[in-house]
C-alpha cells in the first residue's frame, strides 16, 4: 500500500486552467441528505443486476431515483449507434430530476455493478413543492450538485492529452467511490473508460499499461482485478498535462 500522499478525495488536484477540474470542491452528496427527504424514499427500494437499465432515453418520467449503493452510468447513443457514457453516479447521486420539468429522460441509465436505489413518484415531489417549500429547496440542491458534475465532466474528460484525460477518470472513480480510501480506486474497463473519454479501448488500455508498469497503479485486492492502489501526487501532476 502507498504511504503518505496527499488526499484528493475532498479536493481536486491543481491544474493549470484556474477554474475547471482543478479547483472545485468534490461533491459530497452523503452528507447534503435532509432527513425529511430521507423520510420520502424510505421503504421504497430496487434493486438491480449490473447491466440492468433503470430507465431509457426517451421514456416518460416517473421516477426519481436516489442511489444507496453502487454505480450507475448514464448512456447518449450517437447516431452512429455507438455507445458514449455521459456521467457516472454513485451513492447519493439522485438521478431523473429532469422529469421535474415534464421532460423525458435524457440519458439511459444502466448499473455498472450491483446497485441499490430508492425512488420516489415525480407527482410526490411536485406536491412537497406546494405543501413543504423550504424541502423543495433541498432538493433543488440535489439537481444543482447535477449540473456541476456535467459541467466538471465536459471540461475535464473531453480535454487534454490521452494520459492526463486517462488519470483525472481515475481520480473521479476514486472519489465517487465512498467505500474506498483515498489511494484506492476501482477501475472501470478499457471500453467503459474510453466511452467516457471519447477515446479508442486501445488508447485508454496502453495508457493503464504504463501507469502499471511506471508504479502510479499497483494491484490491490487479489480477488477484484479492477482494483488498484494509486501514486496520488504523480498522477495529479499527469492529470495537469
Amino acid at each position: 500500500m502507498l504511504k503518505n500522499q496527499t488526499d484528493s478525495r475532498n479536493t481536486y488536484p491543481s491544474s493549470r486552467t484556474g477554474d475547471d477540474y482543478g479547483t472545485r470542491q468534490a461533491p459530497d452528496r452523503n452528507t447534503r441528505m435532509d432527513p425529511r427527504l430521507r423520510d420520502l424514499l424510505s421503504d421504497r427500494t430496487s434493486r438491480y443486476e449490473p447491466a440492468d437499465v433503470l430507465y431509457r432515453a426517451g421514456d416518460a418520467p416517473s421516477t426519481v431515483y436516489v442511489i444507496e449503493s453502487g454505480m450507475v452510468k448514464l448512456i447518449n447513443y450517437l447516431p452512429n449507434g455507438k455507445a458514449r457514457i455521459v456521467r457516472i453516479h454513485s451513492a447519493g447521486s439522485w438521478l431523473g430530476l429532469n422529469g421535474l420539468l415534464g421532460r423525458s429522460y435524457g440519458h439511459s441509465a444502466i448499473a455498472i455493478d450491483e446497485v441499490r436505489v430508492s425512488r420516489i413518484a415525480i407527482n410526490e415531489i411536485m406536491n412537497v413543492k406546494s405543501t413543504d417549500p423550504d424541502l423543495f429547496c433541498k432538493l433543488m440542491e440535489h439537481w444543482f450538485y447535477y449540473l456541476q458534475d456535467a459541467d466538471l465532466w465536459i471540461s475535464s474528460f473531453s480535454t487534454g492529452i490521452i494520459r492526463a484525460r486517462v488519470a483525472r477518470l481515475i481520480d473521479y472513480l476514486s472519489r465517487i467511490e465512498n467505500n474506498l480510501s483515498a489511494e484506492e480506486v476501482r477501475l472501470l474497463t478499457c471500453e467503459e473508460m474510453a466511452e467516457i473519454l471519447g477515446a479508442t479501448p486501445e488508447s485508454v488500455s496502453r495508457v493503464i499499461a504504463e501507469f502499471k508498469r511506471e508504479k502510479l497503479l499497483y494491484p490491490g485486492d487479489q480477488h477484484d482485478p479492477r482494483h488498484f492502489y494509486r501514486d496520488i501526487p504523480q498522477l495529479n501532476a499527469i492529470s495537469q498535462c
